[in-house]
């Protein structure tokens, strides 16, 4: 059977168009149903907590095993919230809670580093004054404003103050290195809590890159904390850091640099600051790589020189063990001021222990004759010194002031007939010496143990890489000053991406670092594939690193 068209439906309305006024029992109960409905839920969500309700009802999932001491304490990190919903009123107390729309995180650390550059800027002419210059930046501190949650970080977390410029570490800007820049988010944009039982995952690079790709938010870092360079060093400088023992290579300050727009390590990042157009090391020490590849630098333990003869990495396979003269350098190198008497060297270091010794040479060589001639009584003795002592007047003119230039500027070439290696290289062949009373002075050679001041580096992951590959420039290197650190293009050829039509094998095959001996064929594996881990905290520390967090309380001590 057909059905009514239009014009017959429209039929049955014709005297009576206003049907849809007229009341029905289904209409009555929509409308009490959603009067119901609307009171029933303000009585519920006022009344929650009051019948009895639980704080799990809000719980948005499971919270990890970082924090799972806090299962049931919610308080803990969401301090200041309530399931009363009677706590918001008396009205006017409601009203601005609705009123105010609260300023966005980044706003609000972007004023507080307006406040702390401003605050800076007045104590930058006597930047000097290290009690100054912390006090401007812990008021700065003070005065920055976080949400709740960030403060409940904050509590447990001592010194992951939020992303470095708008934190603890903007007073070393001025003073020491130009830090890269961005807005600081909050904790919870990059460590997310409720989404599994299991350890909070770290983030990966794609919530790094989410900044550091926006050309707009790095530009506008630059309005925000302004840096001009004058302040810190105009060139690169070797340091001890925190006046302790470890010495790093700190860069030169870069004025009107500009923020890296970084879409990967591959991909926008910047190279290495070693890399800059004029950057040396400034060791106070004169070594000459490429003159020990030479052929005709002797053999060493039977073999030829190599790079692991000196340069081994530390039990933990991080660094590299510092180079030490009785360990490195003595046995092709030696102090012997006597050649007819083996083992008979001065001692390395102290300028002050080195006087002594050739104060008290007549000791020294009796010392010696006791422990390595048999049968000496004491006439035999006193002549063996004595002798001694005639053979080193006449090569050292001059007495005491005579021996000390000898030792400390002149040296000495290998004697005729030594056949124990024996030489006497003076202490200005190596070192750079002024010239003092009573003894010279030996400047701190402070050979940087720490390049990368902030990204790591694990000789252990890469010892299946032969050392030239990487630090290939020191067969050609005469000079102390030359960097022989491999490029940031260089390590970008295995850290990042696997490129799956490079792949020769088995793509399901994973490429990761090889612990071991040198293997040239997984070397060149890696770089023509990639595919070895690059995430950016791999590398890079997002909070302030604790060093510099401990030099700040030092500083208002």
């Amino acid at each position: 059977m057909p059905e009514n068209t239009q014009k017959q439906i429209a039929q049955k309305y014709k005297d009576n168009l206003t049907y849809y006024k007229a009341g029905h029992y289904l209409r009555r109960w929509r409308f009490w149903l959603s009067v119901l409905a609307v009171v029933g839920g303000l009585v519920w969500a006022l009344g929650f907590k009051h019948f009895g309700g639980s704080n799990e009802f809000f719980n948005t999932g499971p919270i990890s095993s970082n924090h799972a001491k806090f299962t049931d304490r919610c308080e803990v990190c969401h301090e200041g919230a309530t399931t009363d919903v009677f706590s918001m009123l008396p009205v006017d107390h409601a009203k601005r809670a609705l009123l105010d729309k609260t300023t966005p995180l980044t706003e609000r650390l972007k004023a507080s580093g307006e406040r702390a550059m401003k605050e800076l800027a007045e104590v930058k002419a006597t930047v000097a004054d290290k009690a100054k210059l912390a006090q401007a930046a812990h008021a700065a501190l003070a005065s920055m404003n976080l949400t709740n949650i960030d403060n409940a970080c904050l509590k447990c977390h001592d010194g992951m103050a939020l992303h470095q410029p708008g934190t603890k570490a903007m007073m070393f800007r001025e003073t020491t290195r130009e830090l890269s820049v961005v807005a600081s988010s909050a904790c919870s944009t990059c460590h997310k809590e409720h989404v599994g039982s299991q350890k909070m995952a770290l983030p990966k690079s794609n919530v790094c890159i989410e900044c550091h790709s926006n050309e707009k938010m790095m530009a506008d870092s630059l309005k925000r904390s302004p840096y001009d360079g004058k302040v810190a060093a105009a060139h690169s400088q070797n340091v001890r850091a925190n006046g302790g023992d470890l010495v790093q290579w700190i860069p030169a300050a870069t004025a009107g640099a500009k923020p890296a727009i970084i879409r990967g390590f591959q991909d926008g990042h910047p190279s290495f600051l070693y890399e800059a157009q004029g950057a040396k090391d400034n060791a106070a020490i004169k070594f000459n790589h490429a003159r020990h590849f030479a052929d005709d630098i002797p053999a060493v333990n039977g073999k030829k020189l190599d790079c692991a003869d000196c340069h081994k990495p530390d039990a933990d396979g991080v660094g590299i063990q510092r180079i030490k003269y009785e360990q490195h350098c003595q046995q092709c190198h030696s102090l012997g001021i006597d050649p007819k008497l083996p083992g008979f060297y001065l001692p390395h270091g102290s300028p002050t222990h080195i006087r002594d010794f050739l104060n008290a040479l007549n000791d020294r060589w009796a010392q010696w004759a006791k422990e390595n001639v048999k049968g000496l009584d004491g006439v035999a003795l006193n002549a063996f010194v004595q002798q001694r002592g005639a053979e080193i007047l006449a090569r050292w003119p001059g007495g005491m002031d005579g021996a000390v230039n000898k030792v400390f500027f002149e040296g000495e070439p290998k004697a005729t007939g030594n056949d124990k290696g024996q030489t006497l290289p003076a202490c200005a062949k190596c070192h750079d010496v002024k010239d003092g009373k009573p003894s010279p002075d030996i400047v701190d050679p402070k050979i940087p143990d720490q390049w990368l001041t902030r990204g790591p580096f694990s000789h252990g992951a890469h010892t299946h890489i032969a050392c030239t590959e990487c630090h290939g420039a020191a067969k050609k290197s005469k000079e102390t000053g030359d960097i022989l650190l491999p490029a940031q293009k260089s390590c970008a050829e295995c850290h990042r991406p696997r490129d799956y039509a490079a792949v020769e094998v088995d793509p399901l095959l994973k490429i990761a670092p090889t612990f071991g001996k040198a293997n040239p064929k997984i070397a060149k594996q890696q770089r023509k594939e990639g595919g070895v881990f690059a995430d950016c905290l791999d590398c890079h520390k997002y909070h302030v690193p604790a060093a510099e967090m401990e030099m700040a309380k030092s500083l208002v001590k």
